[in-house]
């Protein structure tokens, strides 16, 4: 399977709330999107990418073998499962980056808590 730039997508994505978790409004940002939403979208991700997968299995025969039709050359839905799969697979790793810097500034919040 060829990369469909589902990954740098996600990062981009991911990238989007790190200036306000920097800026110091971490609180802010965890109303707008608490951790459950957050890991929600990665598992989501997660899951689709894998149900994408059987889905070749189950439809074709062999695991990630396009089932969905090809569409035109040159026109932007024309990669059939790629596209699909590259949408879970930004939705799984900006899920998993926001996750993780979640967790490290709740990390600096319980040391800067416990430092004053």
């Amino acid at each position: 399977m060829i990369p469909g730039g589902g990954f740098q997508g996600g990062v981009i994505l991911a990238a989007g709330p790190l200036p306000v978790f920097l800026a110091g409004r971490y609180l802010r940002m965890k109303r707008l999107a608490p951790h459950r939403v957050i890991e929600l979208g990665d598992a989501l991700g997660a899951a689709g990418y894998a149900l994408i997968g059987l889905s070749g299995l189950v439809f074709v025969g062999i695991f990630f073998k396009n089932s969905l039709p090809l569409g035109i050359p040159g026109h932007l839905l024309s990669g059939g499962q790629m596209d699909v799969a590259s949408v879970f697979v930004g939705l799984e790793v900006s899920g998993a980056f926001l996750v993780a810097w979640s967790e490290f500034l709740d990390q600096a919040m319980l040391v800067r808590g416990r430092q004053r």
